[in-house]
């Protein structure tokens, strides 16, 4: 089997970005996989997508021909760590056509009429609906009838995936018109790849197949905390499976290697403070 996997970065990479880059190389080498890292392709910005133009860049495989020589795509997000010396092949397994992994935690914030998120009962009522009525399709639902969320950050697809969503993507315009001119759901995150890609997922004639969550094992920070403290308190979602993790820690990108290796790797309490004083607990 020959399979890859395809990261990007469009203007000035950062280097928490690059050392994400080079822990993913790094594991692409050790399960005997090739490695890409395209720098500048805005591949997205053909699209002229407005403020979700960069999200698009991760469909570039999608369209990009050298890709189907490939038995199997897997796509990483930048800010996604391999733990150290993983050794399985997230490839070893995978028969589906499409797969992304749930966050377990998303559809409870998105849900607790406590938190003022931006994706509350409202908004994702509503963008159910819209994709409903767009492209006929339900999406699916938990075991409480709330919203699964698929995260884009890790995806994969088989060669036949790639042909299909190639033939059967819907315009990345069309979408993101739907999108922005409905005042519900307009500025939030359903604009992105990541709700575009659940709508097709869902609409397409595609063997969908969920990735098991511990290869996209979220990194966050608690919506319960009000921040009144000089701690804020980060939820660690891994466990003793966990192959790849996320840092979607707002300030993350500033940090250094050795800092997202801690967090990678170690639980909280061996995490270093960041550099802007704040306390992590």
């Amino acid at each position: 089997m020959k399979n890859v996997i395809y990261q990007y970065w469009d203007g000035n990479v950062r280097p928490s970005a690059q050392y994400g880059s080079d822990c993913m190389r790094a594991y692409a080498e050790r399960i005997g996989a090739d490695y890409v890292f395209e720098r500048n392709a805005n591949f997205g910005k053909k699209f002229g997508l407005g403020r979700v133009t960069p999200y698009y860049g991760c469909f570039k495989p999608v369209f990009d021909d050298k890709y189907l020589e490939y038995d199997n795509v897997l796509f990483c997000d930048t800010d996604i760590f391999p733990v150290d010396g993983l050794e399985e092949s997230i490839f070893d397994g995978w028969n589906g056509e499409l797969g992304m992994a749930r966050e377990p935690l998303q559809p409870q914030y998105r849900h607790d009429p406590k938190l003022n998120k931006q994706c509350n009962r409202k908004t994702e009522a509503q963008w159910a609906k819209l994709v409903n009525e767009k492209y006929d399709c339900d999406l699916h639902t938990d075991d409480e009838g709330r919203l699964v969320v698929f995260n884009s950050g890790v995806v994969l697809y088989s060669n036949a995936g790639l042909r299909i969503c190639r033939e059967q993507f819907k315009p990345f315009q069309e979408y993101v018109n739907m999108i922005e001119r409905d005042p519900i759901v307009a500025g939030k995150v359903y604009g992105t790849d990541q709700g575009y890609l659940h709508a097709m997922a869902m609409s397409m004639m595609i063997d969908f197949q969920e990735i098991d969550t511990e290869w996209n094992r979220c990194i966050t920070w608690d919506p319960y905390d009000d921040g009144s403290s000089f701690a804020r308190t980060a939820v660690d979602s891994k466990t003793p499976d966990t192959k790849f993790v996320h840092i979607q820690m707002r300030g993350a990108d500033n940090q250094n290697n050795q800092w997202h290796w801690q967090v990678a790797n170690k639980p909280k309490s061996e995490w270093f403070s960041m550099n802007n004083g704040v306390m992590i607990k």
